[in-house]
C-alpha cells in the first residue's frame, strides 16, 4: 500500500497512463483533452437522468401488502 502511495501518478502503471483529477482541472480549458473529458462526464450525467426517469416510478410505488 505504501508504494501506491508513494507512486508517482504520471509513470504509467501496467502500460495505462492514469490522470487524477486534480490533473484535468489544471489542464487549459480550451485543450482537446478537457474538451473530451468534459464532454463524457455530460454524456454520464444524461444516462443517468434517463436512468432516474425511468426507474423513480418503480421505486416511489409503495410496497404490496397481504391482508
Amino acid at each position: 500500500m505504501l508504494m501506491f502511495l508513494m507512486q508517482d501518478f504520471n509513470e504509467p502503471i501496467n502500460g495505462y497512463r492514469y490522470m487524477h483529477d486534480s490533473a484535468v482541472n489544471n489542464l487549459p480549458k480550451d485543450s482537446d483533452l478537457f474538451l473530451a473529458k468534459r464532454n463524457e462526464a455530460y454524456q454520464k450525467y444524461e444516462i443517468l437522468l434517463e436512468l432516474e426517469k425511468l426507474f423513480s416510478p418503480i421505486f416511489s410505488k409503495p410496497p404490496i401488502t397481504n391482508q
